[in-house]
């Protein structure tokens, strides 16, 4: 029952959106004095973050990082001698670590807030529970451990992952890039990964009988699955690999050797 009201929900703020967007552009086109700035890529993408928003109740980070890039840019335009659009990158980076501090979970590495060296905390939480901490450098890692934890923040990070029943984990790049090797690796059952993407690219090697699920959600993404299946091999509907979290200004794509 839950499932059905959070689907009319989805609905009922697509159809709300859609008659305020038509609205708009017929009060323009009767002479109505609406400013253009409205109609503008910028007021899509807030538009579009707001949506994200509400669809996951302001749970993920991906609509405030569309919401605050739409700002920016449409205030550099609309206001002059502004130039804002030189500040965007730092503006984001602040706008990640404010995400890392406030949203901790629950087997993630996460920034202790009473920390005194902020790099040093973060790498000894995530060697301690299997993960790894990447800043400012590629790394090549093989993994034994069930869980997989990685951050690569302005970095490449490549990972090998051994185990025979890998749980999931997350993965986290911000103008960054990850590869992440599971064909070596077993799963049973299904499996969640959670990714978060701004600015960031990642490649994911997953054996071709694997079912891949995508319930990512974002703006200016794409996810695709480029395996092919070997002659006379089929999906194992056992073994499913599910991705979530968002991407914005990203793309995952999923091969298999």
């Amino acid at each position: 029952m839950e499932g059905n009201n959070f689907s009319s929900n989805n609905r009922l703020w697509t159809g709300v959106l859609f008659v305020i967007v038509g609205g708009l552009i017929l009060a323009a086109k009767m002479g109505a004095p609406i400013p253009m700035w409205i109609f503008s890529w910028e007021m899509l993408l807030i538009g579009a973050g707001l949506a994200l928003g509400l669809k996951h109740k302001f749970r993920r980070s991906g609509w405030l990082v569309m919401i605050v890039v739409g700002m920016i840019f449409l205030l550099d335009g609309e206001i002059p001698n502004l130039n804002l659009h030189e500040y965007i990158v730092p503006i984001i980076i602040m706008a990640v670590g404010v995400m890392f501090i406030f949203r901790p979970r629950n087997g993630n590495c996460k920034y202790n807030r009473m920390s005194g060296d902020w790099n040093d905390k973060w790498r000894n939480r995530c060697d301690n529970n299997g993960g790894s901490w990447q800043a400012g450098s590629s790394a090549t890692t093989t993994e034994t451990g069930d869980v997989i934890q990685s951050t690569s923040i302005f970095s490449g990070v490549k990972k090998i992952i051994l185990s025979k029943d890998f749980k999931g984990g997350s993965i986290t790049c911000v103008m960054g890039g990850a590869e992440i090797d599971l064909t070596q690796a077993d799963i049973n059952g299904t499996v969640v990964i959670r990714v978060e993407q701004v600015f960031g690219g990642m490649k994911l090697l997953v054996p071709p009988h694997w079912v891949v699920n995508n319930e990512i959600d974002g703006m200016f993404h794409a996810v695709e699955d480029k395996r092919r299946m070997q002659s006379g091999m089929v999906a194992d509907t056992t073994k499913v690999l599910l991705l979530k979290g968002s991407c914005v200004f990203g793309g995952i794509d999923i091969k298999s050797y």
